[in-house]
């Protein structure tokens, strides 16, 4: 680096003017002198021609001059001896000879040998004062150097809180620089070895003097850490370099060094050994798995580690490729992984791998890595957490979930998973249906967001109150949604955790709209039973009133005519009494046959089902004059009593409404058995009805058919009509013969 005290010119002027470059090459001097007179001869004869006699030694003077500046005095004087010679020879008459021949040539010769020494006497004194400038330049420029070093040397010690130490070992002086009183804590310092001895603690003390004395002994340098303890009592850590310097009989002169306070450094590296062992007590002691690996191979494993694998010691796995002890299907993404740390000095994100133990089973491992050094490389440490448990259990729940949710889309009801804010977590596909919408598009929702409003606050109001109170409602509520208005019976129960702390509401909604119908139907049933249970006892009372009550009577009459009047009476009108009795008598037994068939004939217990059909039908004809026919095979074979009994209903229940409704003069029944069925028609052309009008009304009409399926369906049938306006009426009944 060159010296910024030195300038171009003083650097040149050092190079020619030094006496070392002249002095070791005496030669050389010489040389330059006799090259520089040579020089100028030839010049002279080149380019200033002939100037006369005089001319020649003005032209050397420049010369002489030059040679006794740059090449000393003595080069000087041989530098004018030339120039003698060479004047003599080239252009003092006879020319080309070395002779003189006048007292003016020798006079001539002599003064101009005298002025060019005269010159090489002047030229010596510029050179002496020239080198002396030159020295002196020098020397201030290695004086300012030599300082700025010594400043910036003394900046050093100060910034790193080093001193310097001299002990002279043949007068036991020592010498501190002021950073050394620094350190040591001492103002005054009476300058003796001792005395620094007396600062070192007493535990380091032997072991100083002993590095010391072996340096000594041993010609080498030290380098030794011990404490001393300041006079304000602080304990202070020292690091101590020191080196013995020898005379020309290796005779010991001096043992200078440094010595620098490192108690922030030591203090810093007992922090770390703590650190560093609390942490390998972590690392050991750690219930998760911690491997550190370089190049891609296992360099340490911590006893977590060691029972995961299912090895005896760690060393099994020192130096064995991690990959080898990585699932098959996992090994690609590790090598991924391990590139990305490597490459951007980062670590990987967590991630859940398979791991493979000594005797090659599996095991879950959640897996974070974690760029590192250890023992001087670049490394990645390894925590590998099992969670195989967890993993399992999240199957388990996965299986469950699964389950959860066949059961729930196998339900017929709507059901459905809330938190407390009453946003669905989970439904099923009948809500989801009822919603009109995809079980993705009602999860995270509230009702609000899937029903009218008033209906979602009412909702959500019976979803508050359940995590309120951790009550389970059941209550009826007419919904309507985009699949139309049902009524729901609706179920809400709180879900627990396992603090018993409320998490959100499960709950079902079953359509009971069909049950609902039901329970009308049923009511209008049980009015239609009130309504012809009285029917039945008007028209008893009726019948026995009008009937038999009458004819009683007229009995009466006659048996007290006869009771009273026998001895009075002719025998003739007696015998026209008793004929008249006999006939009320036989009214009577009529009208009681007849209500009891109308009640419950016993021709179809004792003949069956035909047998039943045709007297009723011969019945029906005498009181309506209405013709019926039955037409059926006589080997019609007897039916269950249920069976027989409902389809002898029926038909009484079609040819009344044929009687009632249709205005119709004849009725055909159809009684047949075809595939082990048995079909019953009753058809009529009479007025007919729209087609599918079959729901009895508010006024009470209309339950004819309805009654007559039902009772159909009892017994396992099926039940059809088939009428037009104005083109008759076939009701068809169809009943399997056997049980089903």
């Amino acid at each position: 680096m060159p010296n910024p005290y030195l300038d171009t010119r003083t650097i040149l002027m050092h190079t020619i003017f030094s006496r070392r470059l002249w002095n070791d090459r005496p030669w050389l001097r010489y040389a330059a002198a006799i090259a520089i007179i040579m020089a100028a001869a030839a010049g002279r004869i080149l380019f200033l021609g002939d100037l006369g006699i005089r001319a020649p030694y003005m032209t050397f003077y420049p010369a002489v001059m030059i040679v006794t500046l740059f090449c000393g005095l003595y080069a000087g004087f041989l530098a004018t001896f030339l120039c003698a010679l060479l004047a003599s020879y080239f252009w003092i008459e006879p020319l080309h000879q070395l002779s003189i021949r006048t007292p003016a040539d020798w006079l001539g010769l002599l003064v101009f040998m005298a002025s060019c020494s005269a010159v090489a006497s002047v030229g010596a004194l510029l050179r002496r004062s020239e080198l002396r400038n030159v020295e002196m330049e020098a020397r201030l420029a290695l004086y300012n150097e030599r300082k700025q070093s010594e400043d910036k040397l003394n900046m050093a010690l100060a910034a790193s809180r080093m001193g310097v130490w001299e002990w002279n070992l043949s007068t036991n002086a020592v010498f501190w620089s002021p950073e050394c009183h620094e350190i040591v804590g001492l103002k005054d310092f009476n300058g003796s070895f001792e005395a620094f001895a007396e600062l070192i603690h007493p535990n380091d003390a032997a072991h100083a003097m002993e590095t010391v004395s072996r340096s000594l002994a041993q010609d080498n340098a030290y380098i030794d850490e011990f404490r001393i303890i300041r006079p304000d009592g602080k304990l202070c850590w020292l690091q101590n370099h020191g080196r013995v310097t020898y005379d020309a009989d290796r005779t010991p002169l001096l043992m200078v060094g440094t010595v620098q306070d490192v108690t922030d450094r030591k203090q810093m590296e007992e922090m770390l050994k703590e650190s560093e062992e609390r942490f390998r007590s972590i690392v050991e002691n750690s219930p998760n798995m911690i491997m550190i690996h370089a190049d891609g191979k296992y360099v340490y494993l911590n006893p977590a580690a060691v029972k995961g694998f299912g090895i005896e010691d760690q060393q099994e796995y020192i130096g064995k490729p991690i990959v080898e002890a990585v699932h098959p299907d996992f090994r690609d993404c590790v090598r991924e992984r391990l590139n990305t740390i490597y490459r951007y000095n980062q670590s990987a994100l967590k991630s859940e791998q398979q791991l493979l133990r000594k005797d090659g089973s599996a095991f879950w491992a959640e897996i974070t890595g974690i760029p590192t050094v250890f023992n001087g490389s670049k490394s990645v440490q390894v925590i590998a957490v099992d969670i195989t448990a967890r993993k399992r259990s999240e199957l388990a729940n996965e299986r469950l979930l699964l389950r959860q949710r066949a059961m729930l889309d196998n339900l017929p009801m709507m059901a459905w998973l809330k938190d407390r804010d009453s946003r669905l977590e989970m439904v099923n596909e009948a809500y989801a249906k009822a919603c009109g919408c995809s079980v993705d598009d009602c999860i995270g929702k509230t009702d609000l967001e899937l029903f009218p409003e008033e209906l979602a606050r009412g909702v959500m109001a019976d979803d508050h109150a359940v995590c309120a109170t951790a009550v389970r409602i059941q209550k009826e509520e007419l919904i309507t949604t985009p699949q139309g208005t049902h009524w729901y019976l609706v179920y809400k129960t709180p879900l627990f955790d396992e603090q018993g702390r409320v998490l959100g509401t499960m709950g079902i909604a079953q359509d009971i709209s069909e049950r609902k119908q039901y329970e009308t139907e049923l009511r209008g049933y049980s009015h239609r039973l009130i309504e012809m249970d009285e029917n039945l006892r008007k028209h008893l009372a009726a019948e026995l009133h009008d009937e038999i009550g009458r004819d009683l009577t007229a009995l009466g009459m006659n048996m007290a005519v006869i009771g009273n009047g026998v001895a009075e009476l002719e025998s003739v009108k007696i015998g026209e009494k008793i004929q008249d009795t006999v006939k009320l008598i036989e009214n009577i037994s009529r009208t009681v046959r007849g209500i009891m068939a109308g009640l419950r004939p016993p021709v179809l217990d004792d003949f069956g089902l035909l047998a039943a059909l045709r007297w009723h039908g011969r019945l029906f004809s005498e009181r309506t004059g209405v013709v019926v026919d039955v037409l059926a095979e006589d080997s019609f074979p007897r039916l269950a009593t249920e069976k027989e009994t409902a389809l002898f209903r029926i038909a009484q229940e079609a040819l009344m409404n044929a009687a009632k409704h249709a205005g119709v003069r004849s009725v055909t029944m159809t009684l047949g058995i075809c595939d082990e069925t048995v079909r019953l028609v009753i058809a009529d052309q009479g007025k007919g009805f729209m087609h599918g009008v079959f729901e009895p009304s508010r006024d009470g009409s209309g339950w004819g058919l309805k009654i007559m399926r039902e009772r159909a369906e009892t017994v396992g049938g099926r039940f059809q009509v088939e009428s037009d306006p104005g083109g008759g009426t076939a009701v068809s009944v169809i009943v399997p013969v056997k049980e089903a």
